[in-house]
């Protein structure tokens, strides 16, 4: 898989993607639970894109919140490809689980704190420990990733995308 560094696009084109990608998620049957993750990925990165523009407010984590509070099982299906994705223990494999865990933290920092009265959060601290036991767990035999392919402006507390520390493999098209 090719990367391009992440951000690419400016504030109004990830806005745009976020809702396409909702109406899209919100157009497939509810028993196409793959799909649906995967529709939901889509708007979780533009999410991811606009936060590190700084261009994420109030109202957008907002329009976050009311999505994945409506949405459940689809955030589930979303959920279960950060497993999926680490289980396969490629690079690939990593900078998914990466951007998973990226946006994983945001709609805990970001999203839950704005939802105090839900008796269950989007991202219990329980989930993000099994993550985090399992990504030190893997991470330290995957090879590492190219600097150019961890996102501009990501965070020193998302450790994740240093961890892996096996040889660098040939040119995989990264």
């Amino acid at each position: 898989m090719i990367y391009d560094s992440f951000p690419t696009s400016d504030a109004e084109t990830y806005r745009n993607g976020f809702e396409l990608a909702v109406g899209r998620l919100d157009e497939l049957p509810d028993d196409e639970h793959g799909a649906r993750g995967a529709a939901l990925g889509q708007a979780m990165d533009a999410m991811l894109g606009l936060w590190l523009l700084k261009a994420a407010d109030a109202a957008f984590f907002d329009r976050v919140g009311a999505v994945l509070h409506d949405r459940r099982p689809a955030w589930g299906a979303w959920r279960a490809g950060l497993d999926t994705a680490l289980w396969e223990r490629t690079r690939e494999g990593w900078y998914v689980a990466s951007m998973r865990r990226s946006e994983l933290e945001i709609v805990a920092d970001e999203v839950d704190s704005r939802w105090p009265g839900d008796d269950v959060p989007l991202v219990e601290a329980s989930v993000r420990a099994e993550v985090d036991d399992e990504m030190r767990e893997i991470g330290p035999g995957i090879p590492a990733l190219p600097a150019d392919v961890i996102p501009r402006g990501i965070p020193d507390g998302h450790w994740w995308w240093h961890l892996p520390a096996g040889e660098p493999a040939d040119e995989l098209g990264y």
